[in-house]
């Protein structure tokens, strides 16, 4: 059933930090599972004071906050006063059932106002830093905040941690109140594991976050001043906060001003690749669980070095495809079962009561089992799955259009091939784009002559990336190609080109182009393999602009495919490709049954 959610935060991505990211997230995911999402958050230049986005509603209210990441005790005051009008408004007019409140202050004021003039019941979701600090000196201040934020906790519905750790600071904070935690996520679309682990000549540590101070970096700057000056390291911070200058200071006082860089906050379009060109990642933090930028460091396959912080006894994790069995970090354990089923993972924690008669972990391991064909599966587990399974099956069976004949993508990376152009055309015409790029998911791709199924097209995308637009250069076209090029290894005469292929790059990020013509001359130095590349007919312009069709995961960097990185997005879908494809396929679209034959390789 379809509900009507009111999320309150006055931060909402991109403006704000961490509870943005989580606000945003959370409002999507909702959309994704049929629900109406309508998000009240603070106005801020550049952004429209309504806008549907993805599913969601979004409305800006309140003057503009003078700084995209941070907001001043005033402003705080002035958008709770402005959500306070515009809330009991926004409930009558879309029937809201529920409200999702981000942070005890000021969004929990706004909750219990829509509770008290609407009768909408509220949670509120804390974020990392929500409880507040108990000074050693309370002033009349700090009573009046604590006492309000305990009314706000007891007349909502729920108090939501994010993390254990942040969970029992809570309830010290208030013991009359019951507390649930359901772990922090992270959006990790468009965020891919890092495919060089080649290191650095200087070892390049990454933080990302708030500059402040219980994120620890005051510990950090310290720590690796002890190091020895034989080992070579940098470290790029990206985030901005109040103890910036107690950074700066920290970084001159230990002589670590030519190591130690400052970037401040970069868009969200750029970390994907920021992740993937560091060495390691550190979080310093005194008190967090898992914050996004942690989760988002490990689907980049970063390796981690974290303080021990309470609260997290195991990790299963995925993304990477990797098969771990068993890792300790810190105290967690940490697990992960590989991919496409080809194993289990099996944690085991054993409990037992402590002193105060609370469960407390005292052991624990885990371990992955492959499964094989003498794998016997649960039946509870099928019965429970058959009608999901049936379901997914009768799907995959469903016919969609004709190929008049047979078609693979055996040789797509070696020609130009007919079922890597029907990808091309869905861009093109979905995108109304000039180039499309593409690359061929599956080599085992294949489109039988007669009656085409759905479980056909998505054998040919198998990944779930979405369709995104940009405006690019020829330059930055030919940049893209370039890089592709890098699939086949320095030439070597009388080597065929599947013997050139470099090993180490996968097939899926070798991108070809549609709409353009050209040759990849593996004759030629790396850099300057793409000749004879022309637009309509005529040598491209490298300044000329066109529309390019590609995916999220290239625009956010992946495959190191970084020169769209700062394109103007033209046109984003929320479809999956694949989804596009079956779509167009069922509208009529005709399956290519010859490429256009705009691309070759020259070896000779």
């Amino acid at each position: 059933m379809s509900r009507r959610i009111l999320l309150i935060s006055h931060e909402y991505a991109p403006v704000g930090g961490s509870g943005g990211n989580a606000a945003r997230h959370i409002a999507r995911g909702l959309a994704k599972l049929g629900h109406k999402p309508y998000v009240l958050t603070t106005a801020a230049r550049g952004q429209p004071r309504t806008e549907e986005s993805d599913g969601v509603f979004i409305h800006r209210v309140g003057p503009e906050r003078a700084d995209m990441r941070h907001l001043g005790q005033n402003e705080a005051v002035r958008f709770a006063l402005a959500a306070m009008r515009a809330g009991p408004r926004l409930a009558l007019e879309h029937r809201i059932e529920a409200a999702l409140t981000f942070f005890s202050l000021p969004g929990g004021a706004v909750g219990w106002w829509l509770k008290r003039s609407c009768g909408v019941p509220f949670a509120i979701a804390l974020q990392s830093g929500d409880v507040p600090r108990q000074p050693k000196k309370p002033t009349w201040r700090t009573r009046l905040r604590d006492r309000t934020i305990k009314r706000l906790w007891r007349r909502s519905v729920a108090v939501i941690a994010n993390s254990e750790n942040l969970a029992e600071q809570a309830r010290h904070f208030d013991a009359g109140r019951t507390v649930t935690v359901i772990p922090a996520g992270a959006d990790v679309d468009g965020i891919t594991p890092k495919d060089d682990y080649s290191p650095h000549e200087d070892v390049k540590l990454l933080y990302v976050g708030r500059l402040d101070s219980h994120k620890g970096l005051d510990v950090l700057l310290p720590a690796l001043a002890k190091l020895s000056s034989a080992l070579k390291w940098r470290l790029e911070l990206i985030g901005d906060g109040p103890d910036w200058t107690v950074v700066a200071a920290l970084a001159g006082r230990f002589a670590l001003i030519d190591r130690v860089a400052i970037r401040g906050w970069q868009g969200w379009n750029a970390l994907p690749a920021i992740y993937r060109s560091a060495d390691i990642f550190v979080l310093p933090s005194r008190e967090e669980g898992m914050p996004a930028a942690l989760l988002e460091a490990m689907a980049s396959g970063l390796p981690v070095i974290a303080t021990r912080v309470p609260g997290i006894d195991v990790i299963a994790m995925g993304h990477t495809h990797r098969e771990i069995s068993s890792l300790y970090l810190n105290g967690a354990l940490l697990a992960q079962a590989g991919r496409w089923g080809d194993c289990i993972m099996r944690a085991d924690v054993f409990l037992e009561k402590n002193a105060q008669d609370r469960w407390q972990v005292v052991s624990k391991g885990s371990r992955t089992i492959p499964v094989t064909d003498a794998t016997v599966a649960d039946p509870a587990t099928l019965a429970l799955g058959e009608p999901y399974h049936a379901a997914a099956q009768a799907w995959l069976n469903k016919i969609v259009g004709q190929s008049a004949v047979e078609l693979t993508a055996r040789d797509a990376t070696f020609k130009d091939n007919a079922l890597l152009d029907l990808i091309h055309r869905v861009q093109l015409d979905v995108g109304k784009a000039d180039v499309s790029l593409a690359a061929s998911f599956n080599a085992r791709a294949r489109v039988a002559a007669g009656p085409v199924s759905v479980r056909e097209i998505a054998g040919l995308y198998i990944y779930e990336n979405t369709l995104v637009v940009v405006e690019a250069t020829g330059a930055q076209i030919k940049a893209a190609l370039e890089h592709a090029a890098r699939y086949f290894r320095e030439y070597e005469a009388g080597k065929t080109p599947a013997e050139l292929v470099d090993p180490r790059i996968p097939g899926y990020n070798f991108d070809v182009a549609e709409g353009v013509s050209y040759a990849l001359d593996l004759r030629r130095p790396l850099g300057d393999r793409i000749v004879d590349l022309k637009w309509q007919g005529q040598p491209l312009d490298l300044a000329k602009k066109l529309r390019v069709a590609t995916n999220n995961y290239r625009v956010n960097g992946g495959g190191g495919y970084t020169m769209f990185k700062d394109c103007p997005v033209v046109m984003r879908s929320s479809t999956e490709i694949r989804d596009l494809i079956i779509d167009w396929v069922e509208q009529g679209g005709k399956i290519p049954t010859e490429p256009t034959g705009n691309w070759r390789l020259v070896t000779e």
